[in-house]
């Protein structure tokens, strides 16, 4: 039977660059796929043939390149953006929109924010980039006995590596590990070498959000103590308002902030 006319699944391997390749592949072959989707969560349909892509680099940098010459580096962001946030689907509406991108002889598609697709990408690109402005300001690192600053944070979107320009700039003469510990990706700069690694959840050696003590330099422990006797000490009860603090600081973030697993609470 003919791709063209086939309900056809394509499945990537759940990274970006896998996206823009399955992309670039439905293109070459002129597939219309019924889903894009990642491998990890495919689960079989009746009547579904799939087509299964492999990353390629050069394949994804041509579709890369592709789009920011059509509609700018920031449309294109907007796309890695939206994808970040790991929704269902979000494959399939970023598919419709490079096609209509593309499809578009006036040049003017990428600014139609009426659009359903271009409308939808935006508002969770701007989500995206909202959380990972709101945890520059909540990522609390923690000395460990070999000198790495470590933190974990447990975003709603993938964010970490939108992280990476801020703490770059922030501590560029300093070794640092900041860790997604549900998603298990982290970026780590060392020697002022910034890269992407990724560790098993399961295995992070965390407690209640910390680190665990044993694995803690000594200063910082002292240092985690004061910061909680500072946060007690300046709270005044009669005063306390937990709705606007859950509204300036969500719960979700509370885990991973010392001055939170004190009596200030």
């Amino acid at each position: 039977m003919n791709l063209c006319t086939q309900s056809t699944a394509i499945l990537y391997d759940a990274s970006f660059d896998g996206l823009l390749t399955a992309i670039f592949e439905a293109t070459r072959l002129h597939i219309q796929p019924s889903r894009i989707i990642a491998e990890e969560r495919y689960e079989a349909e009746l009547f579904e043939e799939i087509h299964a892509v492999t990353t390629d680099a050069n394949s994804a940098e041509r579709v890369w390149n592709a789009l920011e010459k059509r509609a700018g580096r920031d449309c294109a962001g907007m796309l890695r953006g939206a994808f970040l946030s790991e929704i269902p689907g979000i494959e399939m509406d970023i598919w419709h929109y490079q096609r209509k991108l593309f499809a578009d002889k006036s040049g003017m598609y990428s600014q139609n924010i009426l659009d359903e697709h271009a409308h939808k990408l935006l508002q969770t690109a701007n989500k995206v980039k909202q959380e990972a402005h709101l945890l520059t300001g909540f990522v609390r690192f923690q000395t460990t006995q070999q000198g790495i600053s470590f933190a974990a944070v447990e975003p709603t979107y993938n964010v970490v590596e939108l992280l990476a320009p801020h703490f770059c700039n922030r501590f560029p003469n300093q070794d640092w590990l900041i860790v997604d510990a549900r998603r298990g990706c982290a970026i780590h700069y060392e020697h002022g070498e910034l890269r992407s690694v990724h560790l098993t959840p399961s295995d992070l050696p965390l407690m209640q959000g910390s680190l665990k003590n044993e694995l803690i330099d000594e200063d910082e422990l002292r240092f985690r103590d004061l910061w909680k006797t500072y946060h007690v000490a300046i709270n005044i009860k009669e005063r306390r308002n937990i709705r606007l603090m859950t509204r300036l600081l969500p719960r979700k973030y509370w885990k991973y902030l010392p001055e939170k697993a004190s009596s200030f609470v």
